[in-house]
């Protein structure tokens, strides 16, 4: 897990989010480009990863326009 852009160390709660992963692409059209996200993680925390996603893609999305 990284946060501030520095890795942190292994303890109880960064087990928790162990194997899960993000992969970002920014496809790029003629008139637009993608961002694409893909996630893998365990069921439990799908709900409070959709709802950090959206807040954050919203963000993505004010910067970008």
């Amino acid at each position: 897990m990284v946060e501030n852009g520095k890795e942190l160390p292994l303890n109880d709660e960064v087990k928790k989010w162990s194997g899960a992963t993000e992969i970002y692409r920014i496809v790029e059209g003629k008139k637009v480009n993608t961002l694409v996200v893909e996630i893998d993680i365990m069921d439990e925390h799908l709900e409070s990863m959709t709802n950090a996603f959206s807040k954050a893609l919203e963000k993505v999305k004010n910067n970008c326009g």
